[in-house]
């Protein structure tokens, strides 16, 4: 008797081979093939996830968000996310590692199954796989979920995609074409192409300081935010030192370098936040290129993937939304992440002639840059090496532990040494991971989950495939090293990322991961059909291409380049923003004086350039720059500032700078104004200093029945206990 083994080829595809077996053992199977192992492991690995969320995540939740709050927020600002919510993520993440051990046991122990339970039990696997994806993309369209992202149209044109490239991927002239040998012209045409392709899809991001006042209100609100966190870098503050930002605390360095250089307006800002993201997915199109080894099927992965990155969350008449315009998300958090990818990919093409310590310097500076994303970014580079090449022996194990630990110091070293240099102080653990502490662990401002069965469970589902996927290939003896590890990496790094998900529930921030690793489960697709797939191998090709074709379909939403030169040269309209714009501080000499004198005594104010002072408006350390001070706020606006915590460093921080003027808006935040008056300070009215008396714990009016003397809108609090600043021993008054 002989069975039919089902092997993978080396090309990722099935192969036959006929082994001779004993009579007696014709009905049972020895399962050594990963891919079936796989399929055999996926019911009670999923089983036992859903116990353990259900068990487990109560009580990680409990332990994870600290019993006693580290923060006393402001009664604005109010936790929200259930600590179950974030316990059962952390639980779910159990899944992926689960299903890999038991991968990797049944392969080993190769037990002796029979053929007709180890059959059904794979079908059965599959049916419920197919189930469930039909199951999300109709959960998706629930009201909880507050509207569908892909339409049944879209899932329709996407169905027939899928079609005409399971067609195609048996076509010979098709292999040909992808086979064939690369020319450096036609690779360069294709980089050409690539980058042509982003170019269009940023325009979007670019804005002028004219044009700003046109866009929507999320993006105009958000944009001071990341605007201000590079000038406070361009007025001689430092992050994670003397200033603390809430996105990124390396891209700031090159964004101000841009300003200097070419000018201080939004539009220079826009283009060189633009051009980092454009780099970062230029350099996933060389990671496809590598898996792929052909940068016509790199190109053709990677325009539906930058179209689904780049998926519109909003627009009004002029401007769109998309998370490339929202600089929170790239370049300040996903760009580095990327390039990340790259240097992982290019680590793994030829590991024998490259140490991987530059891989994890990279790493390290992800890290720093942005917690939430570089811990995943870390662990994703660290699993890709780990699933291309696991280490035999004790040696190669503490070899890649040396390269670890020194790629990471590195990167330390080198921001120790900018942020020494800048500040005359090391970098503090504790604001790199103060917001993350603030939004994440203690939950402040979560927003809570519609709910599980939707196309969240669809992503959780893609990366653990890609995972999975990984794990088969890699047990395998012809592995292919880079598309080995870059599963691996896409898998882990998409399941880091959803924290973001878990916490603020935007689910396009999921798009671009999700999109990149059905790209990669796309290759593993068609070099299983080009290598002569079963049936039940093809339905699952068909399931991975249906992805490639909604990917595909978001290319229909490319921004038209005519109309976005004609949104950045025409003039806004919707009421009065001045000659410049509405972030551009105002000329003119009263609200220069108003911003930039400092109290010198209880009647006398003066001007002394590079005074320290402390703007809390979101666009504060523009404003310093323009008008000649310094803004000491380590925050970038009262907006940022959250906690009682932050307000009273920011005090001190002013004190120790030697001023005593605090500028913030109108705020009906009477935490803040509270804290204030604790503190010794004065409101500036027209017959002088006076102290608020904020009677109620919502008295908000305290401020204004002072009769405030405002400029732009500013209050003017003066520190009374410190009426003679030290800044002022040289100041001249004006």
């Amino acid at each position: 008797m002989y069975r039919l083994d089902m092997g993978a080829a080396p090309e990722g595809g099935v192969r036959s081979r006929r082994v001779r077996v004993p009579l007696r053992d014709a009905r049972r199977l020895a399962v050594d093939d990963a891919a079936t192992a796989a399929w055999l492991a996926a019911i009670p690995c999923a089983l036992l996830t859903y116990v353990l969320v259900v068990a487990l995540g109560p009580w990680l939740g409990d332990r994870l968000r600290p019993a006693t709050p580290t923060f006393h927020y402001f009664g604005a600002v109010h936790p929200r996310a259930s600590a179950d919510e974030i316990g059962g993520f952390v639980a779910s993440l159990s899944g992926p590692i689960l299903l890999s051990l038991a991968v990797v046991a049944i392969v080993r122990r190769r037990p002796a199954l029979p053929r007709a339970i180890v059959a059904g039990v794979v079908a059965l696997a599959q049916a419920l796989l197919a189930l469930a994806v039909v199951a999300c993309f109709a959960g998706q369209r629930r009201p909880a979920f507050g509207g569908s992202y892909f339409s049944l149209r879209t899932l329709g044109v996407a169905v027939v995609i899928a079609a005409v490239l399971l067609a195609a991927s048996r076509s010979e002239r098709l292999r040909r074409l992808m086979g064939a040998g690369e020319s450096r012209r036609r690779r360069a045409l294709l980089t050409a192409a690539a980058a042509a392709v982003v170019a269009i899809w940023m325009l979007p991001a670019l804005n002028t300081d004219r044009s700003i006042a046109s866009a929507t209100s999320v993006i105009q609100y958000h944009t001071q935010f990341y605007l201000d966190e590079t000038f406070s870098v361009v007025n001689g503050l430092t992050p994670l030192a003397t200033f603390t930002p809430q996105y990124g605390a390396l891209w700031p360095y090159p964004a101000a370098l841009a300003l200097v250089a070419f000018g201080k307006t939004l539009l220079t800002f826009t283009i060189a936040l633009s051009a980092a993201t454009g780099v970062a997915f230029l350099a996933v199109f060389g990671m496809l290129r590598r898996v792929t080894r052909n940068s016509l099927a790199a190109l053709l992965l990677f325009v539906p993937y930058l179209a689904t990155t780049q998926f519109p969350i909003g627009e009004n008449a002029t401007s769109l939304i998309q998370l490339s315009s929202w600089f929170a998300f790239y370049p300040l958090r996903y760009a580095g992440p990327l390039l990340l990818a790259w240097v992982t990919a290019r680590q793994l093409s030829a590991p024998e002639r490259r140490r991987p310590w530059p891989v994890f310097a990279c790493a390290g500076l992800v890290l720093m840059n942005n917690v939430d994303m570089g811990l995943a970014a870390l662990g994703a580079s660290l699993a890709a090496l780990l699933w291309a090449a696991w280490p035999r022996g004790r040696a190669q194990a503490l070899s890649l532990a040396a390269n670890v630990v020194g790629g990471l110091a590195l990167a330390v070293a080198l921001v120790s040494a900018v942020t020494l240099a800048r500040s005359g102080s090391l970098p503090s653990v504790g604001q790199l991971t103060e917001f993350a502490r603030i939004f994440g662990l203690n939950g402040a401002a979560a927003v809570p989950k519609p709910g599980v069965v939707g196309l969240p469970l669809l992503f959780y589902g893609t990366f653990t495939a890609a995972i999975a996927t990984a794990t088969v290939l890699a047990l395998r003896r012809d592995r292919d090293a880079v598309l080995t590890g870059m599963l691996a990496w896409t898998g882990v790094f998409g399941l880091g990322s959803a924290s973001y998900y878990i916490g603020r529930d935007i689910l396009p921030t999921l798009f671009g991961p999700w999109a990149l690793t059905v790209a990669l489960l796309a290759v593993v697709a068609f070099r299983s059909r080009a290598a002569g797939a079963s049936r039940w191998q093809a339905g699952l090709a068909f399931l991975v291409l249906v992805g490639v074709g909604i990917s595909a379909c978001s290319i229909a939403q490319v921004p038209a380049p005519w109309s976005q030169l004609h949104r950045l040269r025409a003039t806004p309209t919707g009421g009065s923003i001045g000659e410049e714009g509405p972030l551009v501080p105002r000329d003119d000499p009263a609200s220069r004086t108003f911003i930039a004198s400092l109290a010198d005594g209880p009647h006398r104010f003066v001007v002394r350039r590079g005074a320290p002072v402390a703007i809390l408006a979101t666009t504060g350390h523009r404003i310093a720059d323009a008008y000649g001070v310094r803004n000491v706020s380590p925050y970038a606006g009262f907006e940022a500032i959250l906690t009682v915590e932050q307000a009273e460093r920011l005090l001190d921080v002013l004190r120790d700078a030697g001023g005593n003027t605090v500028l913030m808006p109108r705020t009906d935040n009477v935490e803040l104004n509270r804290i204030l008056v604790g503190r010794g300070f004065e409101v500036l009215t027209e017959r002088g200093l006076r102290t608020p008396r904020i009677t109620e714990a919502n008295d908000y009016a305290a401020v204004n029945r002072l009769g405030p003397t405002t400029h732009e809108g500013f209050v003017k609090w003066v520190d009374a206990r410190h009426l003679h600043p030290r800044a002022l021993a040289a100041a001249t008054q004006p």
